[in-house]
């Protein structure tokens, strides 16, 4: 085993740049240097923090323990009817790398889901979602170690828990679990999902595939958020809340103009950007080099300089203005990793 590099620097593993170091780093480019990397964490009792490329996390300064890169390349069509396709794509491939071939050859689903950053195993974590669209549809299986059994498996679709931005990955009973490679039930016929109104308008009459609809996302996404590779972000900051039937007509009636999403149950989600936007957060820098994008109130931006702090306290005051207007609670998205500054 390759020994970990010790105060590595790790601002490149997350969307924000932050500065941060890992105590201990290692990138892990196969099952068998995950297992060794495990064993070495284990026989020091080091804390694990898991990473692909960080574009979903808000990075401390400092992260302690081994920090382990996920960079497993692979892409496998693992079983093919002449219609339906099964799909198994290593952890380590970058999404939209992934979104693109598998368009490439016909293999259709995943189109609403392109340009979003990170990589193929941040991504069930999250259970990414974009125009009307979540992975959550498209996942057969998702293969991980499992720390405490100490051995490889495969857990289903049900088994992942999957909801709004959510998964058992998130959550304290699937810590445990580091994530593989995943199986993505694909279709040469998939039928489009062409539900949100944006996509919709910028597809307008003229006839449509799986092919127009990628390009189409790409394009849109490219409009209105930014490049993090240009302006360091983690998409949308804030999750969009969803509130009871009652409580949306209400707002309806107070604001008018704010838009509402038909969700799960009898619950409507609401638009966390046109709250932020509402109330002049947007296009402004608050917390050093720390803002809000002028084309988006739900992206947080670093102008260069910023720190997770900045982060933090932008973050607090734009959900305490909501909540004093609307009542509405706000909900970070993206992951909190390592420690502040002293």
């Amino acid at each position: 085993m390759v020994s970990p590099e010790s105060m590595a620097d790790i601002a490149h593993l997350n969307g924000m740049r932050l500065p941060a170091r890992g105590e201990h780093f290692l990138r892990i480019d196969s099952e068998s240097a995950l297992v060794d990397a495990l064993s070495w964490a284990a026989d020091r009792d080091v804390a694990i923090t898991v990473l692909g490329e960080g574009s979903n996390t808000v990075m401390h300064p400092l992260v302690q323990g081994l920090v382990l890169e996920m960079a497993i390349p692979g892409l496998k069509v693992m079983d093919d009817d002449g219609t339906r396709l099964l799909v198994r794509a290593a952890a380590g491939e970058n999404w939209h790398s992934f979104v693109l071939w598998a368009a490439e050859r016909g293999f259709h689903g995943l189109e609403n889901l392109a340009l979003i950053p990170g990589t193929v195993g941040a991504a069930p974590v999250q259970n990414i979602g974009a125009y009307g669209f979540e992975l959550a549809s498209r996942v057969r299986s998702v293969y991980c170690y499992d720390r405490v059994l100490e051995e490889f498996k495969t857990l289903s679709a049900a088994d992942c828990h999957f909801g709004y931005r959510d998964s058992i990955f998130k959550r304290t009973d699937g810590a445990h679990y580091i994530i593989v490679a995943v199986d993505f039930e694909l279709d040469r016929n998939a039928i489009p999902v062409v539900t949100y109104p944006e996509l919709k308008q910028a597809l307008g009459q003229r006839p449509y595939g799986a092919v127009e609809i990628l390009e189409e996302v790409v394009n849109l996404r490219r409009a209105k958020l930014p490049d993090p590779a240009n302006l360091p972000n983690v998409g949308s900051f804030f999750k969009n809340p969803a509130v009871p039937l009652p409580v949306a007509e209400s707002m309806k009636v107070n604001w008018p103009l704010m838009p509402q999403y038909p969700s799960a149950g009898e619950t409507v989600k609401l638009s966390a950007a046109w709250m932020i936007d509402y109330l002049g957060w947007r296009d402004a820098t608050h917390e050093g080099a720390i803002g809000i994008y002028r084309d988006h109130a739900l992206i947080m931006v670093n102008h260069g300089a910023g720190s997770a702090a900045g982060v933090l306290n932008l973050a607090t005051k734009i959900m305490q203005s909501v909540e004093n207007e609307f009542q509405i609670a706000l909900e970070i998205e993206p992951s909190l990793i390592g420690l502040p500054a002293a």
